[in-house]
């Protein structure tokens, strides 16, 4: 449970680690007169990526025995259970 909440912690941390240090930056008034203010939106689409990427996180995070197991026997279910089989009988003149 720890390493999942660290690996989630860490994702959002990545993702509005940019957004943060623009707001900073913001407050300590020390932003770059030749910064391009749309900029903000871009940082502010990227942290969103946190919340689309977080499931893949929680599933990986789990041990493998349990997710591997549960999505092995849903690939099982959606195959074939059956294959067809051709038989040829002897040609009797």
């Amino acid at each position: 449970m720890t390493i999942q909440l660290l690996l989630i912690s860490s994702l959002f941390v990545i993702f509005y680690l940019l957004l943060l240090i623009y707001y900073l930056m913001g407050i300590c008034e020390s932003l770059p007169e030749n910064m391009n203010p749309e900029i903000l939106h871009y940082f502010s689409f990227l942290s969103n990526f946190a919340v689309l990427f977080s499931p893949f996180v929680r599933l990986f995070s789990l041990p493998k025995q349990h997710w591997w197991g549960k999505w092995r026997r849903k690939i099982e279910s959606l195959r074939i259970r059956y294959q067809h089989e051709n038989i040829v009988y002897p040609f009797i003149v």
